[in-house]
């Protein structure tokens, strides 16, 4: 296929990502907000979910799976992240490259702590519950051809509040485009694709379908990767987040980022200067990798992830 003929291939593809996501038929409230955070140090230090990131670890397959193409040696990861209000998370993936491809799986978890039970805001406590998500993924990814990648992920999470439960399945669906003479990449993911399996009770809700177009670039004489990815989620807001990752030698690289979701964390106090901006750092120590991020959510808190992983022989 002659470059001409990729690019509108590419282009079609992203137009009609663009009609499925935004179909007036899909313009209702999502639920599931796990399926809205990006899990990893390294892609939430870069704004969170930098579709058009190279992939160089197990962490690929929650951002882009297109990206894990790229991985080229068996990794294990694993994430804890510290949220607001006690709430905590984690995250632990296996990518493996396999003939034709790379395949990948992680297990997400969030805790939202532990909550009084009470029949009205006036009766006493009658105890506690407590409420949690856990997520299982599978993906593969492989070129498709020369400089082109394609990867999908099916996805089944499940939710727990109280004594009330719900189980979802998704698919999540990637390609992304490098072009080495501009020493850019193109990328495109459709996420959150399925349906409720089971419900809170009567309550039904829809996964948040999104889709994400992004784009990187390689400056030509600094070893900064600057990224953009444009977010649009069926019946929620058009978010952007840009962010660079700056590579100081093969030991040491420096990220920074910023998501216009920033707007509606702000309350007009001293902590609105810092809401959307996000920061980290990345050490590799011969097969041992180590990924830290900060995330402001303004008069919210912060949000740090301390990941840790393995290149595996």
């Amino acid at each position: 296929m002659n470059q001409r003929k990729l690019r509108g291939s590419i282009g079609r593809m992203l137009i009609l990502g663009a009609l499925f996501v935004l179909s007036p038929l899909r313009v209702e409230a999502a639920g599931f907000d796990l399926l809205l955070i990006d899990p990893t140090a390294r892609g939430s230090a870069l704004g969170g979910f930098p579709v058009a990131m190279r992939g160089i670890d197990s962490g690929a397959l929650e951002v882009n799976p297109a990206s894990l193409a790229t991985v080229e040696q068996r990794t294990v990861s694993a994430t804890y992240a510290n949220h607001p209000l006690d709430l905590a998370a984690g995250h632990a993936a296996y990518a493996q490259p396999l003939a034709g491809g790379t395949g990948a799986l992680s297990l997400t978890w969030f805790s939202y702590g532990s909550f009084d039970r009470r029949s009205s805001l006036e009766s006493p406590a009658s105890g506690q519950f407590g409420a949690n998500d856990l997520q299982l993924t599978a993906g593969y990814a492989r070129v498709l051809m020369t400089n082109l990648m394609a990867g999908g992920a099916a996805k089944l999470l499940h939710s727990s509040i109280d004594n009330y439960t719900s189980t979802v399945a998704g698919v999540d669906f990637g390609v992304q485009l490098s072009i080495p003479s501009q020493r850019a990449r193109l990328a495109i993911t459709v996420a959150n694709l399925g349906a409720q399996l089971d419900r809170f009770g009567t309550s039904e809700e829809s996964l948040p379908l999104t889709l994400r177009i992004g784009g990187a670039r390689t400056l030509e004489h600094l070893p900064l990767e600057l990224t953009a990815t444009a977010h649009l989620e069926a019946g929620g807001p058009v978010v952007a987040t840009g962010a660079g990752e700056f590579t100081v030698s093969d030991r040491l690289v420096l990220r920074a980022g910023y998501t216009t979701l920033a707007t509606g964390l702000k309350v007009s106090g001293p902590e609105d200067s810092l809401a959307g901006l996000s920061a980290g750092i990345g050490i590799v120590q011969h097969r041992i990798r180590i990924d830290y991020s900060f995330h402001s959510q303004g008069a919210l808190g912060q949000v740090h992830r301390l990941a840790a992983g393995i290149f595996l022989p």
